[in-house]
């Protein structure tokens, strides 16, 4: 029953994006924004009769809300959907009544919640996803203590979280660099490292880091980068790490990863964001000359449609090519 959770928030999320989606209204409501008297009504209607002291009586010899609902139903002629419905007022009830009881899916709720108000900005303050992750970053090396594998236990809580853990770890710590708070910056990304199953995009990040407190160290970061990532075809990383380069500066590096990412260059918006970064990469180094031929590559390419195929062969690519020399 433990995924049942992970599904409802995973539906939730795909909701949000296509509100067409065909649900019924029990599988994408805010749990969180009903009363504890609607809540309670609602199992009433499954004959299940609680109030809160009752429920947290029901719950005292239970381990989970999973566990809990097991026990309501047991006796019960449901079908799978009706079983999810109760689950889900269920596990709110435990929530919000019972907050010293945590399971991993509780824990893994709260991070989902958390980072959906972080990735739409609706975040008053940052202290509660700070919690969540320290939180999460003691549950991890708690464990490891014990003897699990660090890896393998990442992937386990990821695995409880409809949102993908190492893409909102990246995006939150560039928020911390974005933001000046450094030195949390480096402790998040530290904390985790050993954990994540792609330390390269975190490795992006402390050279990022680095530029600015340590550049010698920087740039042997990026060397190793450069070596490591060689034949990686994953574009998207491929482009951040050339956005780093815009920073660090090194003509050579540039070229180099640049020269991979026109190798995989498939659509319109990529070859946008390779463009605009070229642009930076020469204003940055005051060569306005460059810079004006790039500049005019994406005044002329306006318009494109961003998921129009380009052209091994397009003009614009070769007198990017031409430019860089590559």
């Amino acid at each position: 029953m433990l995924e049942r959770r992970v599904l409802y928030n995973s539906l939730r999320l795909h909701y949000q994006d296509d509100p067409d989606l065909d649900v019924e209204p029990w599988q994408v409501i805010n749990y969180r924004s009903e009363s504890t008297k609607s809540l309670i009504e609602q199992l009433g209607s499954f004959d299940i009769h609680l109030d809160p002291s009752s429920f947290m009586a029901y719950a005292d010899s239970c381990r989970s809300p999973e566990e809990l609902t097991d026990e309501l139903i047991a006796d019960a002629e449901l079908d799978p959907e009706e079983a999810d419905y109760i689950f889900l007022l269920i596990f709110e009830l435990w929530r919000r009544l019972l907050p010293e009881k945590q399971t991993i899916s509780l824990f893994c709720d709260e991070l989902d919640y958390q980072i959906g108000l972080f990735d739409s900005d609706q975040l008053e303050s940052l202290e509660p996803i700070e919690d969540a992750l320290a939180n999460l970053l003691y549950l991890l090396n708690e464990e490891v203590d014990n003897g699990a594998d660090p890896r393998e236990l990442f992937v386990t809580i990821q695995e409880s979280c409809a949102h993908r853990l190492e893409d909102f770890l990246y995006d939150f710590i560039d928020f911390q660099i974005e933001n000046e708070n450094s030195l949390y910056a480096s402790e998040v990304l530290e904390g985790f490292n050993d954990f994540v199953d792609d330390p390269k995009w975190l490795a992006l990040l402390k050279a990022r880091l680095l530029i600015t407190t340590d550049p010698a160290e920087a740039s042997m970061l990026v060397d190793q980068l450069l070596n490591l990532t060689a034949e990686d075809d994953n574009i998207n990383f491929q482009i951040e790490f050339l956005s780093l380069l815009v920073q660090e500066g090194n003509r050579n590096s540039f070229c180099r990863v640049l020269k991979a990412i026109l190798d995989l260059l498939e659509t319109e918006e990529e070859f946008h964001d390779v463009l605009s970064l070229c642009e930076d990469y020469f204003h940055c180094l005051d060569e306005e000359e460059d810079e004006s031929k790039i500049r005019e590559i994406i005044e002329r390419r306006e318009g494109i449609n961003p998921e129009t195929a380009v052209d091994s062969n397009d003009k614009d690519l070769l007198a990017l090519k031409q430019i860089f020399q590559i």
